[in-house]
């Protein structure tokens, strides 16, 4: 079965000083949540490595378990890299000098021109891996990759699903978790 794709917006500090998403503490929250719906289960040498980072909050304890797992579910981001200030806005300006066809990313503003390859490398991952279920976790991700996909492929890949969680809630990621381990949610 094709891997669950989970989705962030751009790296934080951690995934930039690694460079890849989810080693920071949302990546050690999200393995708790995967094996409580029993998505994953942890061994005792990913518990190891989760307790690990969150003693010396060194990513690369956390990336060893999204290794060990990678069959089961796979990470990317919108943006592989850090935005200034962590804010996304950053990456955006007007209208006018934005990508054509996008919708605007940070309220009017849209996304520069210069951040396409970004949305073309998450094109080509999602349509080289055809994931069984995207989660995407954010406020701005459907219209930016269902886009880019779009302009790479002409329509979304047809075995996977799109969950889109615009607000992150716990309880709510892991009733959805929970209910696609349960088979209540089959893609």
């Amino acid at each position: 079965m094709p891997p669950i794709l989970i989705v962030g917006e751009a790296y934080g500090e951690l995934e930039e000083k690694l460079g890849v998403g989810f080693v920071g503490p949302s990546g050690g929250a999200l393995f708790r949540m995967l094996h409580s719906a029993k998505i994953i289960t942890l061994n005792p040498g990913d518990e190891h490595c989760i307790s690990r980072f969150y003693e010396t909050h060194e990513p690369k304890h956390l990336d060893r378990v999204w290794k060990a797992h990678a069959l089961e579910i796979v990470r990317t981001n919108v943006f592989n890299l850090h935005p200034p200030g962590n804010d996304l806005d950053s990456l955006c300006g007007p209208k006018a000098g934005g990508l054509p066809g996008y919708p605007p990313l940070v309220g009017s503003h849209c996304l520069r021109a210069e951040y396409e390859p970004e949305l073309d490398r998450l094109a080509d991952e999602i349509l080289r891996l055809n994931p069984n279920l995207i989660l995407c976790l954010g406020t701005l991700l459907y219209g930016l990759w269902a886009a880019a996909l779009a302009s790479k492929s002409g329509e979304e890949p047809r075995s996977s699903r799109l969950i889109l969680l615009q607000v992150i809630s716990v309880s709510a990621l892991i009733t959805l978790l929970l209910c696609y381990a349960d088979g209540i949610y089959v893609p």
